[in-house]
């Protein structure tokens, strides 16, 4: 905040003194007070224009002096990153869906996130929005290795499958309708959870593990569709909507629907 004052009052004599030059210029170069203006003016311009300089030098050298201090890679600002969390349990996803416009949830089952999360999905229903569900097909083989890890038997995850769908139409039908609600089934496996907005992309990796571990959050930037691990993402995102069934709505006369085949136009024309 101090920052932005510094810069404001620089500002200010920048533009005090260009409005002292145009005074100036339109009293004449006959009249008494043309030659305080004129220093005046000077003086007020080039002290805000090389203030302005200074302290952008200045902020940028204590910039990269935290970098150092913090130990900040740059790699780590190039990838787009915002946030860390250390626990993904804690994690409160309420502000994707009730602040976002699009939205992009890919996960294996979904059916916790799902009923955690009704009430703020029946209200996005209520609002124009965009919201896409992908999850696994109960038919994909990695159902199998999720049986062993998670300790469920074969039917009763693929139960949790059908309820997530069922109980996510629900919520929708339940509401105004005013959004639109895609439930896809993928017949591959993610190696992490994907929250895709306009605005942030939130990464969640799935533990290897049978045993229950904090699960890291990341939040990338996903405003800028040509740099970033979001680039990345944006793209496997398109293959995966690409290869999946789509379940809701039900595609016309048991034709894969053709927007199963699109890219994500929204999110790119948001960040155009």
């Amino acid at each position: 905040m101090v920052n932005t004052k510094q810069y404001f009052v620089l500002t200010g004599l920048v533009v005090a003194g260009l409005v002292l030059i145009v005074i100036q210029q339109s009293l004449g170069n006959e009249h008494w007070a043309n030659s305080y203006l004129n220093a005046i003016s000077s003086t007020l311009f080039m002290g805000g224009v090389l203030g302005v300089l200074y302290k952008k030098y200045i902020d940028d050298e204590h910039y990269k002096e935290l970098k150092k201090l913090l130990r900040i890679h740059e790699s780590i600002e190039d990838s787009g990153l915002l946030e860390y969390h250390v626990k993904s349990n804690d994690f409160n996803y309420s502000h994707l869906i009730t602040d976002s416009k699009e939205l992009t949830v890919v996960v294996n089952d979904g059916h916790k996130w799902v009923t955690i999360n009704a009430n703020d999905l029946r209200e996005r229903f209520n609002r124009d929005t965009t919201t896409r569900f992908i999850h696994l097909d109960g038919n994909n083989p990695f159902v199998h290795a999720l049986v062993i890890k998670t300790g469920y038997r074969h039917d009763e995850f693929v139960s949790k499958l059908d309820t997530a769908r069922t109980e996510l139409i629900k919520i929708y039908e339940e509401s105004k309708k005013k959004g639109r609600l895609e439930i896809y089934a993928m017949e591959t496996y993610p190696t992490h959870s994907i929250y895709l907005t306009e605005r942030k992309l939130v990464i969640t990796p799935y533990q290897i593990s049978s045993k229950r571990l904090n699960i890291p959050v990341y939040i990338y930037d996903a405003t800028s569709s040509d740099r970033g691990y979001f680039k990345d993402v944006k793209s496997d995102l398109e293959h995966i909507v690409s290869d999946a069934k789509r379940i809701f709505p039900a595609p016309e006369n048991d034709i894969e629907s053709q927007s199963a085949r699109t890219s994500l136009s929204s999110v790119e024309k948001a960040n155009a």
